[in-house]
Order: structure tokens, then C-alpha cells, then sequence
């Protein structure tokens, strides 16, 4: 069952918020991805004069990331989630009409020209992107809903009994996050091209701000070094 929203307004709501979602949760991956390529970089040595902050600073990117991966994947359709998006548009796809999209044009500027850019919902596309966010048809997101219902929803009891390394049982690789965000972030912007011409970045402004902090630490240390060695 879809998602209950009567009118553009209220379908607009959903798709924001799961696109702030998912560009909240690129963003933390970004941050996790970009600070392990620095700590394997240039910046090992500074990193590790203070390891116990840096290390629980990624895994936190890393969680934060997955914990979100984890409801946008959810697989019930009633709640905030790809599928539920998808099947809400399924549901309301008169929303898409042309009727509809002119109206929202209409508080932007040249609205002509916008309303020209109109494209028709394509119902087989929505069929190819219900399968991408499906647990029993994409295995990468079998394997994410494996890891959510062991580990981050719920700690499974007798993995813990039996010691069984969540790593080893669970498998799901980094790659595959950022690959599940790059396709979620994707559709969102899909649909929401369709209904009002807006995309969702999975950037933010100060991203590279951690360069600053990792380049004090590294010449502090090689002052430090070259200090030591005179």
C-alpha cells in the first residue's frame, strides 16, 4: 500500500524528505571514504597521533551513512522509503499530468520555458526502478536488509553466542554502499525532475574542511620531526 498524500503539495513533502535522506547519508559516505583515502595517503602518520579520535570519527561517517542506507532501503512500502516513494507515485500518477506540472510552474520564473521542458511519467521506468529498490530482486539491497535486521536494527543473539564475526556473515562491501546511495540519489532526482525540475546534490559546501585540520596535524608533526632530528 502506497504512501497517503492527496494532492502535489504533500507528495512534494515526501520526496523532499527522502532526498534530504539520502544526500545526508552521501554525505557522511563521502566524508567516511574521503578520510580513509587520506589516512591511507599522506596524512597516516598525522592521523595515527591521534588515532582513537580519527578512527571512531570514520566509523561514525560509516554508520551514519548505513543507517540511513538502511530506512531509505526499507522494504515497506507504507513507510519513507524508495519503495514507498515509488509505489506513492504508481499510486498518484496523476500528479505528473501536464495539468499538474503547469500549475507548479507557474510561482517560477519564465514559466513558459519550464513547461516546455515537461516529460510524461514513464510507467515501465518506475517498474525498472521498483526492482533496483526491491530486496528479492536486487541482491545488493538483500544483502543491505541482511545487515539491518542482525546488526543494525537488531543485534542477532545467536551470532553473538556463536561468535560469529558480523563482517564474515553479513558481507557487504563499501563499494556497494556507495553504489546503493549513488542509485538511490538517482531515482529521487529521477521523479523529482519529473515533478518540478528540482535535483538534489550530494555535495555540501565545506566538504574539504577536514584538509585543513589533517594539514595543521601533518606540519605540526613534521616541525616536530625536524625539530628532534637537529
Amino acid at each position: 500500500m502506497a504512501i497517503q498524500v492527496g494532492n502535489s503539495g504533500e507528495l512534494k513533502r515526501v520526496i523532499e524528505a527522502l532526498a534530504l535522506e539520502l544526500v545526508d547519508a552521501n554525505i557522511a559516505f563521502k566524508m567516511h571514504t574521503h578520510l580513509v583515502s587520506a589516512y591511507e595517503g599522506e596524512y597516516g602518520d598525522a592521523m595515527r597521533e591521534a588515532w582513537t579520535f580519527w578512527s571512531l570519527t570514520m566509523q561514525g561517517h560509516l554508520d551514519s551513512a548505513v543507517f540511513r542506507l538502511c530506512r531509505i532501503y526499507d522494504q515497506d512500502d507504507k513507510n519513507l522509503g524508495l519503495r514507498g516513494l515509488l509505489d506513492t507515485i504508481r499510486s498518484n500518477q496523476h500528479l505528473f499530468s501536464l495539468e499538474q506540472f503547469s500549475a507548479r510552474m507557474q510561482s517560477r520564473p519564465q514559466p513558459d520555458l519550464l513547461i516546455a521542458n515537461f516529460e510524461l511519467l514513464n510507467s515501465a521506468q518506475i517498474g525498472v526502478d521498483m526492482d533496483y529498490a526491491t530486496r528479492a530482486t536486487n541482491p545488493v539491497v538483500d544483502r543491505l536488509m541482511a545487515v539491518r535486521h542482525n546488526y543494525y536494527s537488531h543485534r542477532n543473539a545467536r551470532d553473538v553466542v556463536a561468535e560469529r564475526a558480523v563482517a564474515e556473515t553479513y558481507p557487504h562491501m563499501r563499494h556497494e554502499v556507495g553504489d546503493l546511495l549513488d542509485g538511490g540519489l538517482a531515482i529521487v532526482n529521477r521523479y523529482s525532475t519529473l515533478f518540478d525540475l528540482n535535483t538534489w546534490s550530494n555535495s555540501i559546501v565545506g566538504g574539504s574542511d577536514y584538509h585543513y585540520v589533517l594539514r595543521a596535524m601533518k606540519e605540526r608533526l613534521d616541525r616536530h620531526y625536524a625539530e628532534r632530528d637537529l
